[in-house]
């Protein structure tokens, strides 16, 4: 609680009150994009049988289109599967030559999209604090050839 009083009064002395109750308790703490991917299993694929899923990042609180995407693999797939990333849609694709389970992270990065205006008043699509990436982890499980 101490912490909060001291930073609270720090920002004070530096910004108007209503400068900081616009920008940061409404924008910030109310209204905070935070980036979410949408599922957290993926289908089990099968040796030598065509694999395909999908991944669908998105920004809660806020228009999705206002942002860019970065996706990144952090583990194994299975030997066979590869990746790729197109706007907000992380696609894992391929036919397994392996049989398994296959632990590995993917990490969603945003940031603004600077092509996009947003009037003088409100700064409502800003990303605010440290909350720019969503990292989850996946498993694939292949099984042998029926």
């Amino acid at each position: 609680m101490k912490f909060f009083l001291l930073l609270l009064f720090t920002v004070l002395t530096f910004y108007s009150c209503e400068t900081v109750i616009d920008e940061v308790f409404e924008d910030c703490l109310l209204f905070q994009a935070k980036p979410r991917m949408q599922s957290n299993t993926n289908p089990t694929g099968r040796v030598s049988t065509t694999y395909f899923s999908e991944i669908v990042g998105y920004v809660k609180n806020h228009d999705d289109e206002n942002f860019n995407y970065d996706f990144e693999l952090d583990g194994d797939l299975p030997n066979g599967l590869r990746y790729q990333s197109c706007e907000n849609v992380f696609k894992i694709y391929g036919a397994p030559t392996e049989t398994g389970v296959f632990s590995f992270d993917v990490i969603m990065t945003i940031s603004q999209d600077e092509n996009v205006s947003s009037s003088d008043d409100s700064d409502s699509n800003d990303i605010c604090g440290l909350n720019v990436q969503e990292i989850n982890n996946f498993v694939i499980t292949v099984l042998d050839e029926e």
